[in-house]
């Protein structure tokens, strides 16, 4: 049950009590696109993480019916990554003795493996990683088969187009997780966590981020490929909930 919640800058604090299921290191959860802070509290209940946890928002949440400022998304790149880094060394200042868990689901998920590989935080001792890209142009093309765009000529570049149009800030050329793996630290641990039933990120775009993390040496990462679940609500899955449950609690213990 929440006890209390209180702001420390732009960074949500949100603290329990319950005894953690993380033993003593904070989360650090980075919402996804069309999402706010708010979807942190969904995991929360869920028990997903019941130490005091940490959350805000990226330039693009909003409240507003549309749910995203779509002029302001970046998929993990600068202007996101600045935000979480802002985020980072607040939880720092708050638990300056203490490592933290960073969980991040979609875009968020991207932003963090981006942060991890560029930064490399030293007081991160675990991240969690659910419906992680290893490139926005994998996402762009799931949904362009998915409505049959595909059959069209110059099918990709049309649909690229416009989703150029609909995310504007988007750098086509610039940073990705693909690029970026020889840059995650070995021995971090990480868990990727993607649904067969999810709509916008494919599953084999996180299955290709696991083989490549593997084959780049990362020695504790872990992929859970779930049955069910959409994108955004893997764990609401009738036949994956438990699957999720028992496997985030397994990997806070090891």
């Amino acid at each position: 049950m929440i006890k209390y919640l209180w702001y420390v800058g732009s960074l949500a604090l949100i603290a329990t009590q319950s005894v953690g299921l993380c033993g003593a290191q904070p989360v650090l959860f980075v919402h996804g696109i069309a999402d706010t802070y708010k979807q942190a509290f969904r995991y929360y209940n869920l028990g997903m993480f019941s130490r005091p946890f940490y959350t805000f928002n990226f330039p693009d949440a909003t409240e507003s019916f549309i749910r995203v400022d779509r002029a302001k998304t970046t998929f993990g790149q600068e202007d996101e990554l600045a935000c979480l880094h802002n985020a980072y060394q607040q939880v720092i200042h708050c638990q300056p003795d203490q490592d933290i868990v960073l969980y991040g689901v979609s875009r968020g998920a991207v932003a963090i493996l981006n942060y991890i590989a560029l930064q490399k935080p030293g007081s991160v001792k675990a991240i969690i990683l659910e419906s992680p890209f290893v490139a926005f142009d994998d996402v762009v093309e799931h949904i362009s088969k998915a409505c049959g765009f595909d059959r069209v000529p110059l099918a990709s570049r049309i649909v690229r187009g416009i989703a150029s149009v609909i995310f504007p800030r988007y750098n086509w050329h610039g940073i990705k997780p693909i690029d970026l793996i020889a840059e995650v630290p070995r021995d971090l641990p990480i868990l990727l966590i993607c649904s067969e039933e999810d709509q916008l990120v494919p599953c084999s775009s996180t299955e290709r981020l696991y083989e490549e993390l593997c084959k780049a040496g990362c020695i504790k990462v872990q992929l859970l490929k779930l049955p069910g679940g959409r994108h955004g609500k893997l764990f609401l899955s009738p036949v994956s909930w438990q699957m999720y449950k028992e496997a985030v609690h397994a990997f806070y213990q090891k």
